[in-house]
């Protein structure tokens, strides 16, 4: 008798332990899944602020294309020059940084905003090493966004915004 009410004790004890258990994992679930739509939705503001970015660089290109034009200028080669291609790296570049700053401070900064602040980025970082060049070489390598971020001190979703921006550019 003293043998079934000990392990019947047990068997409560393991009940109450296993249903703490499952109340713990049911809330990591809808923990997670709070991080996840939080995940989806900075994606998708990231995407956003991507394809504004090309539409941009596109607009300038093609204002670029137009005075490099034969009528227009002494430089008839059709390619974009090398400092038109880094003035366009650099806003990107500027553009990141605004949009890992604003993430920072959890703001939902506007591009209008963006841009506003974009020049004086763009000032700042003429001199300093590309570090879109850096990630795109060590994608290329192989590595995964993770390891890319980790080794360039960089947030994940900038090296995923560099890589899908030079993706979009490829494309066209």
């Amino acid at each position: 008798m003293v043998l079934l009410i000990l392990n019947l004790t047990v068997l409560y004890k393991q009940r109450n332990n296993i249903e703490n258990a499952r109340e713990q994992i049911k809330m990591t679930i809808e923990e997670s899944l709070a991080v996840k739509r939080d995940l989806e939705n900075l994606m998708a503001v990231a995407l956003q602020l991507s394809d504004q970015i090309v539409t941009d660089i596109q607009s300038q290109a093609s204002k670029s294309k137009s005075i490099l034009s034969p009528e227009n200028s002494l430089n008839s080669e059709d390619k974009p020059s090398q400092a038109f291609m880094e003035y366009c790296n650099n806003i990107i570049n500027a553009t990141i940084s605004e949009v890992d700053l604003s993430s920072e401070l959890n703001n939902e900064a506007t591009f209008d905003q963006i841009k506003t602040n974009t020049a004086e980025t763009i000032q700042n970082q003429f001199g300093q090493s590309d570090i879109h060049h850096e990630v795109v070489r060590l994608y290329e390598q192989g590595l995964s966004i993770n390891e890319i971020a980790r080794r360039t001190n960089r947030g994940q979703g900038e090296i995923s915004l560099i890589l899908n921006l030079k993706q979009k550019r490829n494309v066209m």
